[in-house]
Formats: C-alpha cells, sequence, structure tokens
C-alpha cells in the first residue's frame, strides 16, 4: 500500500490508495473529563502494547533457540526493539480468547501467532503515535491507574492481586493503559462522518447490501493435508483455471470435470450470497472483486481451492447511515493495519522462538526450534 502524509497544522491528512481519511481537531481533555472517562475503562478490555523512545532502525526479525538464551529470555516471546512482550501476558490473553472460542489443538499455534502478530502491530501502532505526539502524556496514564486502584480496593484487593491473576506487572500495566488512551483518541480523530461517507463510496459493495448469484469449481483439501498435498491441488487449479482462460473448456464444463464440491452437478450454482454470509471470508472477498460474467482466479478457502463465477449481481439499498457500525469496524481495522505499517521498517522485532510466531510478512508459521539439552 502505498500513501501520502501531509502536516497542516494541526491536521495529519492520510491519502491511501483506495480511500481518504482527514481528521478532525479535537480540542484537549480537561482533567475532570479524563478522570469521568478513564473511570469507565475495565481493566480486562485494555489492549497490550508497549512505549518506547521512536528510534529509526532496519526492520530485523530473528529467531533463537531457546536452550541458548538466558533464563529471562525463556519468559519472552518477542522483543520490538528491546521491549519485551512476556509468555505470561500473553497466556493470560489466549486464556480469555479461549472462553469464548472453540479452538482445536491443531489449530492453537495459528492463534497464538495471531495474538502475537497483533501485540507486535500494537507496540508499533503507540511508537507510532508517541513519535507523532499523539501518545498518552504520563499524567493521564497516571489518573487511569489511579482510578483502577480505587476500583479494585472497592473489591477489597491490592494492585499486586490484581496484576498477578493477569500475569503484569507495573511496567506492563501503564502500558497496557497508555495504548487505551492513545488508540482511543486516535480513533476519535478519525472516525468522522465524512470518513464513513467516503469509505462507504469506496467500497460500497462491501456495505449497501449487493448481492452476487455465484457458482464455483472446488478442489478439496484435507485439514491435516500436508504441504506437498496442497501444493498439488494449487497445480491442478492453475491448470484448469488456464484451461478456462484459453477457452478450451467453459467454466461449467469444467466444474462437471474437475469440481469436488457438492454443487458440481449443478454446475457448481452456490445461489445468492451477501459479503460476509454465508461463504468464508476467503471466498467472499474475492466474489465481491468480480462483475457479472467474470470469473476469478484460483482462492484458497479453509475448504480447499476455488475457482469462482459471478452469474448475477442484485444492487444493494443501503446507506452510508443505515451502516453505520461495520464502516466503524472496517476504518478500525483499516487504522490499525495503516498505521501499524509506518514503523514496521523502523523498529527492530526480534521472536525468541518460545511462542508461535509468522514468519514475518507472511501468514505462514515459522518453525519453532528445538531446545538444546543442557550439556552435564
Amino acid at each position: 500500500m502505498t500513501c501520502n502524509v501531509q502536516q497542516r497544522g494541526l491536521q495529519i491528512i492520510v491519502v491511501p490508495v483506495a480511500v481518504r481519511v482527514e481528521p478532525v481537531n479535537t480540542p484537549e481533555i480537561s482533567r475532570d473529563r479524563l478522570a469521568r472517562r478513564v473511570s469507565r475503562l475495565r481493566a480486562a478490555s485494555m489492549i497490550l502494547a508497549l512505549l518506547g523512545a521512536f528510534i529509526s532502525l532496519p526492520l530485523v526479525a530473528q529467531q533463537v533457540v531457546p536452550g541458548s538464551l538466558p533464563i529471562a529470555d525463556a519468559m519472552v516471546a518477542a522483543r520490538v526493539d528491546g521491549q519485551p512482550i512476556r509468555t505470561s501476558r500473553l497466556q493470560h490473553e489466549l486464556k480469555q480468547l479461549q472462553r469464548t472460542r472453540k479452538v482445536r489443538q491443531k489449530a492453537q499455534p495459528m492463534l497464538q501467532a495471531q495474538l502475537l502478530a497483533q501485540v507486535i502491530d500494537q507496540v508499533l501502532i503507540l511508537r507510532h503515535l508517541e513519535y507523532g505526539g499523539q501518545g498518552a502524556r504520563t499524567a493521564e496514564i497516571d489518573l487511569a491507574i489511579e482510578n483502577l486502584q480505587k476500583r479494585i480496593e472497592q473489591r477489597n484487593q491490592t494492585l499486586a492481586d490484581y496484576l498477578d491473576e493477569r500475569g503484569l506487572n507495573l511496567v506492563e500495566l501503564r502500558q497496557k493503559v497508555a495504548w487505551q488512551i492513545s488508540w482511543s483518541r486516535y480513533l476519535n480523530r478519525y472516525l468522522t462522518d465524512r470518513n464513513y461517507q467516503e469509505y462507504f463510496k469506496q467500497h460500497r459493495r462491501k456495505f449497501d447490501g449487493t448481492q452476487l448469484h455465484v457458482a464455483h469449481l472446488l478442489l478439496k483439501i484435507k485439514p491435516a493435508a500436508s504441504e506437498q498435498d496442497a501444493l498439488s491441488q494449487r497445480r491442478a487449479i492453475d491448470e484448469i483455471h488456464q484451461q478456462i482462460t484459453d477457452s478450451a473448456v467453459t467454466f461449467q464444463e469444467a466444474v462437471r470435470k474437475f469440481s469436488q464440491g457438492a454443487t458440481a452437478l449443478q454446475g457448481g450454482d452456490l445461489g445468492w450470497i451477501q459479503r460476509h454470509e454465508p461463504m468464508s471470508e476467503e471466498f467472499s472477498a474475492a466474489a465481491f472483486q468480480l462483475q457479472q460474467g467474470n470469473i476469478s482466479a484460483p482462492v484458497r478457502s479453509p475448504f480447499g481451492f476455488h475457482i469462482i463465477e459471478c452469474r448475477e449481481v442484485k444492487v444493494g439499498t443501503r446507506t452510508w447511515e443505515q451502516a453505520r457500525e461495520p464502516l466503524k469496524a472496517a476504518i478500525t481495522r483499516y487504522l490499525f493495519r495503516w498505521t501499524a505499517e509506518q514503523q514496521r521498517e523502523r523498529l527492530r522485532v526480534e521472536f525468541t522462538g518460545t511462542w508461535p510466531h509468522f514468519v514475518p510478512g507472511t501468514q505462514t508459521l515459522a518453525k519453532m526450534p528445538v531446545p538444546r539439552k543442557p550439556r552435564p
């Protein structure tokens, strides 16, 4: 993604390729108003982030064999510019997720890697906000901690008990509070009616209720399939797609001949779908890029590889005002990704290998190193 950032007085205008996002000036929050706001924050909802000075360094992703690390490093999953992300904090966040989300044992490493990736992005974002003078001030953090401690004492707990339950130390608690205040204020600058309208205009199909009549050709991949099996299916779907593109076969002929989907005998017809249901996100995202009569490039989903055909389009009538909540969620995700990228090449990221993580720049799990046995 390319974008221009222009400084205009107190305004920063971010102009990405697909959407123009403009913040509005927000007056300084008074101490009384701030106290009322932070007193409503629930510590359990705070998101992890790390504080620190901005240092311009190239991204270096390293992995070290745990057995060769100092004892303290066995409790650290990663470092961002030297600041540790401890496994005890990640374990607590993971337990919170698992209370509302059932995860198969085989999928556990992927969830752990996603969690760590999100935490790293939060660190990068907070550094970016601090560098731009938008980070939480020390007085704001102090006030939030003070209010939190009062609530804890009302439950006949101590701050030490509270921290121990969450696998935190005091420095990390301050970091979490800094994230909550900074990110909330940053979002408020951008979540404006003007930006809602502009984002809706650029991504209308996602929000106006448009429906597509689609069909697909599917080559299945079993959940436990090896990389070699997946690669074999990928090559097969690429060859089929090339035959369709070269007009050697029609889409429907290819479906009847090759598809492993349940609707193969019906020409792969799946009926009408909306942007977020009933198909997987990978499938829907690709389908909603198509115009009537188009077919997609091969798309991988949890079920296998698809070639999608758009047969009809039923344009939606929902307005941006009616889509305000999904627009808010989408713009929030967009800002999260964009802001993290501003620091990704500047700060050093180091993985210790004690927690599952992705190969940098991919969604592929890195191979976990085998701990070295101590010498007798």
